[in-house]
C-alpha cells in the first residue's frame, strides 16, 4: 500500500482500522480501548500507529499501541493499580493483554512536559515532544480526530527520519530505533538524526547498541557494522536495501556490507566488501 497521500486518506484507514476491522486481534483492541479506557473523556492514541498505517496502511502496523490520557495523573494512577500495569521508563505504565501492549500515560506525567523541555497544556503539545519526528500525530478516540503537525505526511514521504525533541530518557534505545528503522524501511536519516546516532556511538560504542538491540529483537542490525563510519554512511545514503539471503536466514544485507551473493552492481563496490551474520 502507498504512503497516504492527504489527511482524508490517512483518517480513513485509521478509522477503518480501529472501528470497522472485523479481526480478532483488532476486535479484542477495540474492547480493551472501551472497556479500560472509555471511562476517561480524553483519550488519544499517539505516535506508532498513526505513522504505521500513514506508511503501509493496517498491515504496516505491528507494534504497540501509546495512549495519552489527558485527566488527572491519580486517576492515571488508579487505573494502572487496577490493571496491575507496570511503570515505564517514560512517565506512564505498560500493560499487557493476550493480544496487545499498550502503554499509557496522563498528559501531565510525559517526560518531556515533566522535565520542562516542552509546556504541555494539550496532547496536541506533546506532538512537541516527541523524539521522531514522525511520531508527532495522535488519535482523538472520542471525537475521532487526527492531529498531526504540519508538513507530517510530507516527511513521510520524503522518506527522511527527523528529530523533533533531541533530549531523551532513552539515547541509546533511539538511536538503536534510528538505525532499525532508516536501514530497515529503506530510509535517510536527517542531519540531526545522523548527528544524534554519531554522538550516541562515540560514547557508549556500538557494541553497547548491539547489546541493546538484541535484548529487544532476534536480530541485530548494529552488530553487522564494525566501523562507525560505516553505519553513519548507510544511515545517511538514502538508497537502503536490505536483502535477505535465500537459504540462510540469519544472514542479512545491509548498505555497506556485501556478501557473497551480493546482487550484480554492487559487487564490484570491493572498497565496502565485508561479511556479516545476524
Amino acid at each position: 500500500m502507498l504512503i497516504a497521500r492527504d489527511e482524508r486518506i490517512l483518517k480513513r484507514r485509521v478509522d477503518d482500522y480501529l472501528w470497522r476491522d472485523r479481526s480478532k486481534t483488532v476486535l479484542a483492541l477495540r474492547q480493551v480501548l472501551v472497556e479500560k479506557f472509555g471511562d476517561f473523556e480524553k483519550v488519544s492514541i499517539f505516535g506508532g500507529m498513526i505513522r504505521d498505517i500513514a506508511r503501509n496502511g493496517k498491515r504496516g502496523f505491528r507494534s504497540d499501541v501509546d495512549l495519552v490520557i489527558d485527566a488527572p495523573a491519580a486517576e492515571v494512577k488508579d487505573l494502572a493499580d487496577r490493571l496491575a500495569a507496570k511503570p515505564n521508563l517514560f512517565g506512564g505504565f505498560g500493560y499487557r493483554t493476550a493480544r496487545w501492549e499498550i502503554d499509557f500515560w496522563a498528559l501531565e506525567t510525559s517526560w518531556a512536559h515533566k522535565h520542562g523541555h516542552i509546556n504541555a497544556s494539550s496532547v496536541d503539545d506533546l506532538m512537541e515532544g516527541t523524539f521522531f519526528d514522525w511520531d508527532a500525530a495522535h488519535y482523538d478516540l472520542k471525537s475521532r480526530k487526527l492531529y498531526f503537525q504540519s508538513g507530517y505526511l510530507e516527511r513521510i514521504r520524503s522518506r527522511t527520519l527527523g528529530v523533533n525533541l533531541v533530549e531523551t530518557p532513552s539515547a541509546v534505545g533511539n538511536a538503536v530505533r534510528a538505525v532499525r528503522r532508516v536501514l530497515l524501511w529503506d530510509l535517510r536519516a536527517s542531519p540531526c538524526l545522523l548527528d544524534f546516532v554519531e554522538h550516541v556511538v562515540s560514547n557508549e560504542g556500538l557494541e553497547t547498541l548491539s547489546r541493546y538491540e538484541k535484548r529487544k529483537h532476534q536480530r541485530s542490525v548494529c552488530e553487522a557494522y564494525v566501523e562507525r563510519s560505516r553505519l553513519l554512511e548507510a544511515l545517511a545514503a538514502g538508497n537502503n536495501k536490505v536483502y535477505f539471503l535465500r537459504g540462510s536466514p540469519r544472514q542479512l544485507e545491509l548498505p555497506g556490507i556485501f556478501l557473497s551473493s551480493t546482487p550484480r552492481g554492487l559487487a564490484n563496490n570491493s572498497e565496502h566488501r565485508a561479511s556479516a551474520r545476524l
